[in-house]
């Protein structure tokens, strides 16, 4: 059986696929060994039939590696490549009317960037994240606080330095580093994927992790509780999976009963005033009046001005403030029309659908929870930042995926594109269960 297992092996070329055809092979040969050593047999001559059975190890190795090998979205890459062409050409666009030749410059390394790290990751093994899952969400997260106070620090620096011209300042506004903190989110779900078991000290370990980074938010509370919300979701998809010793539907309503209760407190007086600040509460409060008041009033004669094609009436480029940012489907639709608006929405969402899609046909639970919180946070990001361009929110930090001129949204979107695009490429090669033991492979 060894010599035959070698010899199949030795024509299959994709290594990571390895283990789990053995696994398969060995399975089967030793179910028919039994089934003959039932029949009488002697266990040697059992072996060398069941062996036989299987046919020529060369030509079965051929076959198996026909489908145990990695294999492209070429679909999905081709979408991209529109997508980023259509993103880059509205702000060389922008730039170009600006005058501003560095405007173009990195706009044009952000989108190559984002494109090239996408297909970088594509062709990673997305499952190594799943071997030290909880430790390298830990180490993101203490990257990021120190990113956080570096900022600061720097901008301290030049608030306090008269001679600021001479100043080192890190632009912690291009690459926004709460943006960037949606790259927890597939480590968390590694994370997750790794602390499964029957201890419910894992599932403490694993409500810890859900909570800290919401500490380097608590001063974007939207952010913060969207982050939660996907964060969540990968945390109640795993207990329904049976991840963790819990009652689920205890668990579960227990958990979202108090998510859900703590945007209905910041509503409440006496706790909107302990958990926000004074401009927060502000926000919170011109927002629930309704009244189209400062930017929420400029949005709304946008919004009346524009037309279904082409130009509205409006000089947008020189009275919105980050036009090309967090506005960027206020000015697509005041620029070129509300139907060039929606088409970007409708390609956006189609997207992450299709990551969605693509996590939803996989076999390997891990796969499937990267796919997941990929394909949630680009459909969270895309409906908050249209109520952002509607005024129904305050500047929340939010972007639209693939389009907004925010480094960290654009590297962020691109990221999780291509963890989605590597559980695609691998999922005929990776198990159900990403590491699998010999004994287990054996049985």
């Amino acid at each position: 059986m060894e010599e035959y297992i070698r010899a199949l092996l030795s024509q299959v070329r994709c290594k990571k696929a390895h283990p789990a055809i053995e696994g398969e092979v060995r399975g089967h040969i030793e179910d028919q060994r039994e089934c003959y050593q039932k029949e009488g047999m002697a266990e040697d001559e059992a072996m060398r039939r069941a062996v036989a059975d299987m046919g020529d190890p060369v030509e079965a190795g051929i076959a198996l590696d026909g489908i145990h090998r990695p294999k492209m979205a070429w679909d999905m890459i081709l979408l991209m490549a529109a997508i980023s062409a259509a993103g880059l050409a509205v702000h060389m666009i922008i730039g170009v009317k600006a005058g501003d030749a560095q405007y173009c410059l990195n706009a044009g390394g952000c989108f190559g960037i984002g494109f090239m790290l996408m297909c970088l990751v594509c062709r990673m093994d997305y499952s190594a994240l799943a071997k030290h899952g909880n430790w390298l969400a830990v180490l993101f997260l203490a990257g990021m606080l120190i990113w956080n106070a570096a900022l600061v620090a720097s901008a301290r620096l030049v608030l306090t330095n008269e001679a600021s011209k001479g100043a080192v300042w890190i632009r912690g506004d291009y690459f926004l580093w709460e943006s960037m903190l949606f790259l927890y989110v597939p480590l968390y779900a590694a994370a997750l994927y790794r602390l499964r078991g029957n201890k419910r000290g894992r599932l403490i370990q694993a409500l810890l992790l859900l909570f800290l980074p919401l500490f380097l938010l608590s001063g974007r509370p939207v952010i913060a509780m969207v982050l939660a919300f996907v964060l969540s979701a990968l945390l109640s998809s795993a207990v329904l999976k049976g991840w963790f010793a819990v009652s689920k539907k205890g668990f579960l309503t227990a958990y979202w009963g108090a998510f859900l209760a703590l945007p209905a407190a910041c509503l409440t007086p006496g706790v909107r005033d302990v958990l926000l600040t004074s401009y927060q509460r502000d926000r919170l409060l011109a927002m629930l009046s309704g009244s189209p008041k400062g930017v929420a009033g400029q949005l709304f004669t946008y919004r009346q001005a524009s037309r279904l094609l082409g130009a509205g009436g409006e000089a947008i480029t020189e009275q919105l403030q980050g036009y090309n940012g967090h506005y960027i489907l206020t000015y697509l639709s005041g620029s070129y029309g509300v139907a060039i608006a929606v088409l970007a929405c409708v390609f956006i969402c189609f997207i992450a659908a299709k990551v969605f899609r693509i996590s939803f046909r996989q076999g390997n639970q891990l796969g499937r929870m990267i796919g997941l919180g990929s394909s949630l946070t680009l459909f969270i990001n895309v409906g908050l930042n249209v109520c952002e361009n509607f005024g129904l929110l305050p500047v929340t930090g939010s972007y639209f995926p693939f389009f907004s001129y925010t480094g960290g949204g654009i590297i962020v979107s691109y990221v999780l594109v291509g963890l989605a695009l590597s559980v695609y490429r691998y999922q005929n090669v990776l198990p159900a269960s990403t590491y699998i033991s010999k004994r287990q492979s054996c049985r």
